[in-house]
């Protein structure tokens, strides 16, 4: 893969074949948590927000294995229970029981340690949006496939062009902007974390066009908060 191939990419699969080799756990789950939370708006499996956020601690390091446990048996068990409504869909027509079914099976292997094909939850959580919204498949699979292409340079970055933190860009207010977005999962200031890069002598093209692109979307993960939270 090129430079232009990895930044021109519509489809997350061979970005994730780029990067398999060096991208870290921690990534990887992230970015299967964003595409996941892209379809809570269908609010079809209660037990999927709160293990997203477990999924997420998971990644950082910061829960237990008896709550990771207990959330996980909760999604298998919604699992099977939505799986009576898979198995009897002819999948001809859209199902909420099968959307339901896809994304549990996304989050449920998210809890993976390893061995997991990273692709799946992307894939999965397209294919929720079909059988939950009705979306016509050629715009289901373009339009989803772009949007996770996209999230995921947002959590790797351009891998072909790493950038490496000036310490002094770290400053109190960066950090805080910073963690302020990485805890509540909203990036609107990325505009403002770029002015105070830049404050602090940032004049790196890549970070703050990151930051001041409006049409770039920012999840947990996102490349230049985790290199100013040293993440």
């Amino acid at each position: 893969m090129t430079e232009e191939e990895w930044l021109m990419a519509q489809t997350a699969s061979d970005l994730l074949h780029h990067i398999r080799a060096s991208a870290s756990l921690r990534k990887l789950r992230l970015f299967g948590v964003a595409c996941c939370r892209r379809v809570l708006h269908l609010n079809f499996a209660p037990e999927v927000p709160r293990a997203l956020d477990i999924v997420e601690a998971l990644a950082d390091g910061s829960v237990g294995d008896k709550e990771r446990q207990e959330v996980y048996e909760a999604l298998y068990n919604a699992r099977e229970f939505a799986g009576r409504a898979y198995l009897g869909n002819d999948d001809t027509e859209p199902h909420e029981g099968t959307a339901a079914y896809c994304v549990l099976d996304a989050v449920i292997d998210l809890f993976s340690d390893g061995g997991t094909e990273w692709g799946f939850p992307a894939r999965q959580s397209c294919e929720a949006v079909w059988y939950a919204d009705r979306t016509p498949e050629r715009t289901r699979r373009a339009v989803q496939a772009a949007v996770h292409a996209a999230l995921l340079r947002d959590i790797f970055g351009n891998p072909f062009c790493p950038v490496a933190l000036d310490p002094a860009w770290r400053t109190d207010t960066a950090v805080s902007l910073a963690r302020g977005m990485y805890d509540s999962r909203d990036f609107t200031a990325m505009p403002i974390l770029a002015d105070a890069l830049q404050d602090a002598g940032c004049e790196d093209e890549q970070v703050l066009n990151h930051c001041r692109d409006a049409t770039a979307p920012h999840v947990r993960g996102c490349w230049v908060c985790d290199l100013v939270l040293g993440k």
